[in-house]
C-alpha cells in the first residue's frame, strides 16, 4: 500500500490528488518503459477515469494497478530508480541569437535533442552550419534552441 502510495505521488506532478494522462506518459519514457502503446495508457484513463476529465484518483490508480499483472511492474523496486526528475532549465543570459557552426564541413550539422541529455535520443531536425539559432534556456551542457528558419525546438550541446 505505501508502494502504491509512494509511486501515485510521483506521477502527481502537481500535488492535486489526482493523475493526468501526460504525467504518466512523462514518467514511463522517464522510467525508460517507452514500450508502453497510446492503447496501454488508454486502458488505465478509460475504465480508471470514471468522471471523464482525464484524470484519475488514487483509488481508481489501484484498481487498475492490480487488474492486470503487467501493470503491476510499475511496482518493480527499481522503477522509482529509472526515474529522473526533469531537468533543471537555467534562464540563459548569453546572446540570444547566435550562428551555428560545427567548426568543420565533413558533418555540417547537428541533430536537436528531444531532452537534455547524452542519451542519443534525437528528433528529426538538426541546425546546419550558418543557421541562425535561438538559444532559450541551459541545463549543464545542454542549450535548447529554436531554429530560426524553421522554429523546430530542441537541445544541443554546448562546445
Amino acid at each position: 500500500q505505501e508502494k502504491v502510495a509512494s509511486l501515485f505521488d510521483l506521477l502527481d506532478e502537481d500535488n492535486d490528488g489526482t493523475v493526468k494522462r501526460e504525467d504518466l506518459e512523462r514518467v514511463l519514457r522517464k522510467a525508460g518503459l517507452q514500450s508502453w502503446t497510446q492503447e496501454q495508457i488508454s486502458a488505465l484513463f478509460g475504465p480508471s477515469d470514471t468522471k471523464g476529465d482525464g484524470r484519475i484518483d488514487i483509488d481508481n490508480f489501484t484498481d487498475w494497478l492490480f487488474r492486470e499483472e503487467g501493470n503491476r511492474k510499475l511496482l518493480d523496486d527499481d522503477f522509482e530508480a529509472k526515474f529522473e526528475e526533469e531537468p533543471a532549465l537555467v534562464p540563459y543570459d548569453g546572446p540570444r541569437w547566435m550562428l551555428h557552426d560545427r567548426k568543420t564541413n565533413k558533418v555540417p550539422r547537428t541533430s536537436l535533442r528531444k531532452q537534455p541529455s547524452p542519451a542519443e535520443d534525437y528528433l528529426r531536425a538538426a541546425a546546419i552550419n550558418g543557421e541562425i539559432l535561438e538559444v532559450r534556456a541551459v541545463c549543464g551542457e545542454f542549450a535548447n534552441v529554436k531554429l530560426a528558419m524553421t522554429g523546430t525546438t530542441g537541445w544541443v550541446r554546448q562546445r
